[in-house]
């Protein structure tokens, strides 16, 4: 495995790891201010 593809690999798994906490997140807002039944969410997902 050549460095470069190395970077692109690990920026790939970085970015999927971002996207899934920034949903997380999203959802966790959505039970804190729509649903109005917790915080756990966005406590978990974006201190």
């Amino acid at each position: 495995m050549t460095v470069k593809t190395f970077v692109v690999r690990a920026f790939r798994v970085l970015a999927v790891a971002e996207a899934f906490s920034w949903a997380a997140l999203l959802v966790g807002m959505y039970f804190k201010w729509i649903a109005r039944s917790t915080e756990l969410g966005v406590e978990i997902a974006g201190p």
